[in-house]
């Protein structure tokens, strides 16, 4: 179990039903066709169908009891096979490139492409009662020792103590899922073209720009709990970022369920599509370019992206958070609307080059300045009544902003001549974050003390020293 304070208050339980093996399958068919044409020299198109057979479905699965005091909530149990709406869908990509003038230095390209988002084992995994599940408990330290002790806890999930139930170390309540039939399958549509020039011979210059949007986002409703059953006003009063009380912040409108609808009977999750939701990104790059020639090459470019996010996940414990193919997506209810839409700018420098030294020596630079991450203070709201506690932006995302970053990585090579035709030698010697930078990554976001506070830097100066053979 893992105990929960508030400012050194004893607040909640988190209840593990660790360990359990949870199976589920997924699987994906693709078909991709693709094919290209020239006209007059000048004109080539690449044409593509992709078709995907994509299915997934949960195996009849047991689960042995967890140990006391928990056995009676996370009984012994045997659960059927659930299955999960199966998708076909067939996405067309088409890509041209036009020779302007027929010489080969000024080039026009651009094409549209359609992609759709796959199944993965995570979001399934959310009506698996055998996966890993997190329930959360109202803790009354009766003796005041800051430890668990028997009766400090009611675990009927039917109880006045009982909060949520997640699945995946997820925060929001995403456990005790069921299927969709009627679910929609993302996607994304993408749109781009850029306008390449030859200035001078092996010396380009180009520009670019990209527009993407999702379509069919995923959120997640309790369908035991609609939006409309967010009908009872809790505000609670914005602190100051030290964690102080200030009236001048005023208030933060939360809003929550009537107590008829709490305990986990009434926690049904289901993935649904919101089209409020789908985000658009809107990015444009300028480049240049030298091919290698007299020894040495480089390329520079700079890009801007306009981010247009609706909603931000919020079923993630911290924003960051590693996720590869986990459940990281927005719960459908008010309070995950509050200052949750990002329609901030993403700045991004890079420079590289290579130059052959006498020898068999070659020195390569790679530098990129990226903008800092825009982001927004967070509070910690205990006592929410149905909901227990809660963490909530309480400004817009982009109120405040991490300083940019600055890396540059070195890299020498010699290489070792008389092996065999085919067969190369080199001594390779690198430097990692050569200018030592200790950019913050990210900070303490939630309201408090702490806040502020670094939690990660940049890693520091790394020399490497290595040996490479190819054949």
């Amino acid at each position: 179990m893992q105990l929960h304070f508030a400012n050194g208050v004893p607040t909640t339980i988190n209840a593990l039903n660790y360990p359990v093996t949870p199976f589920s399958h997924v699987r994906n068919v693709p078909t991709f066709v693709q094919d290209s044409w020239t006209l007059a020299r000048r004109l080539t198109l690449n044409l593509g169908v992709r078709y995907d057979h994509n299915w997934a479905y949960l195996p009849m699965q047991t689960r042995a009891a967890s140990a006391p005091p928990l056995d009676t909530f996370y009984p012994a149990g045997t659960f059927p096979e659930v299955h999960f709406k199966t998708f076909n869908p067939v996405t067309p990509r088409a890509h041209l490139a036009w020779d302007v003038r027929g010489n080969g230095k000024t080039v026009v390209k651009g094409g549209w492409g359609r992609f759709r988002h796959m199944w993965n084992s995570d979001e399934i995994n959310m009506a698996n009662r055998v996966t890993f599940l997190t329930s959360t408990f109202l803790w009354h330290d009766l003796n005041g020792n800051r430890l668990f002790d028997p009766g400090e806890v009611n675990f009927d999930p039917a109880g006045s103590d009982f909060v949520s139930q997640s699945a995946l170390g997820a925060s929001a309540a995403t456990s005790n899922a069921i299927s969709n039939p009627n679910l929609k399958q993302p996607g994304s549509h993408e749109a781009n073209v850029s306008v390449e020039q030859q200035l001078v011979a092996n010396f380009a210059v180009r520009a670019t720009g990209i527009y993407s949007k999702d379509t069919g986002t995923y959120r997640i409703l309790n369908t035991k709990r609609p939006y409309e059953t967010y009908n009872i006003d809790v505000s609670r009063p914005i602190s100051a970022p030290n964690g102080t009380a200030d009236p001048t912040l005023g208030m933060l409108p939360i809003r929550t369920f009537p107590h008829a609808l709490a305990g986990l009977a009434n926690q049904v999750p289901m993935l649904i599509n919101d089209p409020k939701s789908d985000a658009g990104y809107t990015s444009v790059e300028l480049a240049a370019s030298r091919r290698l020639a007299n020894r040495w090459m480089m390329q520079a470019s700079y890009s801007a992206t306009r981010l247009d996010v609706p909603y931000v996940s919020n079923s993630m414990i911290t924003s960051g958070s590693a996720c590869i193919g986990c459940v990281d997506l927005t719960t459908y209810d008010p309070n995950a609307e509050i200052f949750a839409s990002n329609k901030t700018w993403e700045y991004l420098t890079r420079v590289s080059g290579y130059y052959q030294l006498p020898y068999g020596v070659s020195a390569a630079a790679n530098y990129e300045n990226r903008s800092g991450t825009r982001w927004a203070r967070t509070q910690t709201f205990a006592n929410v009544p149905e909901i227990g506690t809660i963490v909530l932006r309480v400004e817009p995302i982009g109120s405040r902003r991490l300083p940019n970053t600055n890396l540059l990585n070195l890299r020498f090579e010699k290489s070792i001549p008389g092996l065999a035709p085919g067969h190369k030698l080199a001594l390779r010697a690198s430097m990692f974050n050569a200018l030592n930078a200790n950019t913050p990554l990210t900070v303490q976001q939630n309201t408090g003390p702490a806040f502020g506070n670094v939690l990660t830097y940049m890693p520091p100066r790394i020399l490497e020293f290595g040996v490479v053979y190819s054949y």
